[in-house]
């Protein structure tokens, strides 16, 4: 289920998960899926091309997917085509980073396209997001 897309200079980003409703423990699906107007060149610093990560109902960031993960510290490019999809997918255990089961509730998970502009600045800007429901066991 995609949420709302979010339109950032000739680049469309989205972000989904397999399901609105889950039930406590079970994995979440999630997508990020980047598509362009017209041929776009997308400059990363690190070998990381996009995060995941989900939100509390007070906006505080529970889980994040990049948190322990080492990237290659690389500049990289990449160029999108029109009609082309840029897409990544990770599925999340439903546990927060310091390792605790997430609590029943609704929840925001985000997804970002880490890339910058030519000038290797303004970074990660490229964001979307859709909501979930974890229910009671």
């Amino acid at each position: 289920v995609l949420g709302p897309p979010v339109t950032v200079g000739p680049l469309t980003i989205q972000v989904g998960t397999d399901k609105k409703t889950y039930q406590s423990g079970e994995p979440v699906a999630m997508t990020i899926i980047i598509t362009t107007s017209e041929p776009t060149s997308l400059y990363y610093r690190t070998s990381q091309r996009f995060d995941f990560s989900v939100i509390d109902a007070d906006g505080r960031t529970l889980w994040r997917w990049s948190t322990d993960r080492a990237f290659l510290q690389e500049l990289g490019q990449q160029t999108i085509e029109p009609g082309a999809e840029l897409v990544y997918r990770e599925v999340w255990g439903q546990m927060e980073s310091g390792g605790r089961r997430m609590p029943p509730g609704l929840y925001v998970v985000t997804g970002k396209s880490t890339h910058c502009d030519e000038s290797y600045d303004n970074c990660g800007g490229a964001v979307a997001s859709t909501s979930i429901e974890i229910l009671s066991p």
